[in-house]
């Protein structure tokens, strides 16, 4: 994150633990640390960051790549919400074909048909 975004391990650092400090949801920072080769045992911090905390952190940053995340971002953001605005229609069902009516008979059937309950002499109530 740091190299994409050209800010130092340490500003990333600083960044996340202002985010955590303002109330951020810590789920989505998991602190961690690692080893260098150069530095011997030394232990580093580092977080591994889920897709929300990215986005968070993300929108904090300035410059050129982050201002390409920042407009990627608000462009998908109004293509789903077109996406969603637009009509939907149904898939449509080839009237010819039997397994197509089979096949959507039986997705029908799993998701709008709940089981019955069945009582002691295995008879459906």
């Amino acid at each position: 994150m740091s190299e994409y975004f050209w800010k130092s391990h340490r500003d990333v650092l600083r960044a996340i633990d202002g985010l955590l400090a303002s109330g951020v949801p810590p789920r989505n920072f998991t602190q961690g640390y690692y080893t260098r080769p150069d530095t011997g045992s030394q232990q580093h911090r580092q977080y591994e960051i889920d897709r929300d905390g990215f986005t968070l952190l993300a929108m904090g940053f300035t410059g050129a790549e982050a201002l390409k995340f920042k407009l990627a971002y608000i462009a998908e953001f109004n293509r789903m919400e077109e996406a969603l605005k637009a009509p939907q229609q149904a898939p449509a069902i080839d009237l010819d074909n039997p397994h197509s009516l089979h096949h959507r008979q039986i997705l029908h059937t799993r998701h709008h048909v709940q089981p019955r309950d069945r009582g002691a002499d295995g008879e459906a109530s």
